[in-house]
């Protein structure tokens, strides 16, 4: 599932819990746990309550892991699109 820009924040109603070097998720609205590690906290993080694009986030991470920018932009969209299907984002309003 590919994530379009600027189209999903993260939801500020699920908190998470960090448990060692993960961020562990219960959304009850499907009744599943989600976890994500290093990078994908650091993704989480960023996105605080702001819409951003798959470019704007990948603009921070190249600063932070080494990756280049292809690499980056496929991942980060395949992240966020798993983060959607859990239920962690929500779509923005046009």
């Amino acid at each position: 599932m590919k994530f379009r820009p600027n189209t999903l924040v993260r939801r500020i109603d699920l908190p998470g819990s960090r448990v060692r070097d993960e961020i562990i998720f219960f959304n009850p609205e499907v009744g599943e746990y989600s976890a994500i590690g290093e990078v994908g906290i650091e993704i989480w993080e960023f996105l605080g309550n702001e819409e951003r694009s798959v470019s704007q986030i990948c603009d921070h991470l190249v600063l932070s892991f080494e990756v280049d920018r292809e690499t980056c932009e496929r991942d980060v969209s395949d992240f966020l699109g798993q983060l959607e299907k859990a239920g962690l984002l929500d779509k923005v309003s046009a």
